[in-house]
């Protein structure tokens, strides 16, 4: 069946997705984009803002994860899915079938480990036997990290043992459907136990989680905890799919704050919150506190920002780089917005042709292009000598 869309955001209505759907609509304009989700009224209305505000009307698919024959019209049709629709972990795998059944490319704006790790176990062979490009977390998770790390070690240019440490720093308020997925994995294992996924077969890196512990950084001004978000896992990911970062590359993620109290306070407060969700009846109720498509106002989103530093080290040679933007959430629509973009128009140009990839070893320098073109700033801030 001939795919009559370019491109289809899943989850459009929801907080992000809109936010996807209103990158497309300013900045689309070379293909046909569509939209899809589980209501169709709420489809409607936004299909008529969009066309009220840009001139452009996206088809409508309804779709769910619960109605397989939905998501397959709705693959079927489209060369590029945009997956918006979480949790994850519960909603996101059938959408992921449905697009290897079909051909179709896949993105989306997962953090979620539990699921990442599902489909890379589940899919990735079939993937890459069908010439399906299937990447995940192709929003703040994790393509600052992960291309903010390959930016920087293309830099170092270094062989042999290399180690990397990435400091995040942004306003720190969280959606409506990141609090529900927060939830959700709490419901699915210890959220504060660091994530791995499975080695690549051929890795030609060896690869390792550092020891990371809270300290004063000077690099940033600021106070680091570590984090047991995704963006590791993703980065050992590519450092072993690449084998570019070092024979051996060891690697560090953070969360940087302007003082030791903040720094305390923001890692007890997440500490309790997710050990009272991994308790039913408390998840349930902390699960009142945001709903799924609540979100900052337009001046939060006005205001919010996200600096995002990796220091690589290798051979007494030190490279500083930095990826920063505004709001996470709008450069979120914006960075899924612009690697669909890129499956679309740029595909032949691609390395790779298959498979469950990560960002950077699926679009590696031609997205940090499109993105730089968008506003997303990457730089290496200093190169200097260490003693060794």
């Amino acid at each position: 069946m001939t795919k009559s869309n370019d491109i289809v955001v899943y989850g459009a209505t929801g907080y992000t997705g809109r936010l996807v759907v209103d990158h497309l609509a300013r900045f689309g304009e070379r293909h046909r984009w569509a939209i899809a989700g589980r209501d169709e009224r709420k489809l409607q209305d936004l299909a008529s803002a969009v066309k009220a505000a840009h001139g452009y009307e996206p088809p409508i698919f309804v779709a769910s994860a619960e109605d397989r024959s939905s998501l397959a019209k709705m693959c079927e049709r489209s060369g590029v899915v945009v997956a918006c629709a979480g949790p994850f972990v519960r909603m996101g795998e059938p959408v992921v079938e449905a697009c290897i059944d079909a051909g179709s490319d896949y993105v989306d704006i997962t953090g979620e480990p539990a699921f990442v790790e599902r489909i890379i176990t589940r899919h990735h062979d079939r993937a890459e036997q069908a010439g399906v490009l299937v990447v995940p977390c192709c929003g703040f998770d994790s393509i600052p990290a992960d291309l903010g790390v390959w930016f920087v070690m293309n830099a170092l240019g270094k062989n042999g043992h290399a180690t990397a440490e990435t400091f995040v720093h942004t306003n720190w308020d969280v959606s409506g459907g990141t609090w529900q997925t927060m939830m959700e994995m709490a419901g699915h294992g210890d959220p504060l136990h660091p994530p791995s996924f499975p080695t690549p077969i051929g890795a030609s890196s060896r690869t390792s989680v550092g020891k990371a512990r809270p300290h004063f950084e000077p690099d940033v001004a600021g106070w680091v905890v570590p984090m047991p978000t995704i963006d590791p896992a993703v980065v050992l990911r590519s450092a072993a799919m690449l084998g570019t970062y070092g024979a051996d590359f060891t690697y560090s993620f953070y969360a940087r704050f302007g003082s030791l109290p903040k720094a305390a306070l923001r890692g007890a407060a997440l500490g309790a919150i997710f050990g009272l969700a991994r308790v039913g009846p408390a998840r349930r109720i902390l699960s009142r506190v945001k709903p799924s498509g609540a979100g900052a106002n337009e001046e939060q989103r006005r205001t919010g920002f996200f600096r995002v530093t990796t220091v690589a080290r290798a051979s007494g040679e030190k490279v500083v780089g930095r990826v920063s933007g505004g709001d996470k959430y709008v450069e979120t629509g914006a960075m899924a917005g612009e690697a669909a973009s890129l499956l679309a128009l740029e595909r032949a140009t691609l390395p790779r042709k298959g498979g469950v990839l990560t960002p950077a070893v699926a679009f590696g320098g031609a997205l940090v292009r499109r993105l730089e073109d968008r506003g997303i700033r990457f730089e290496i801030v200093r190169r200097t000598k260490e003693e060794r």
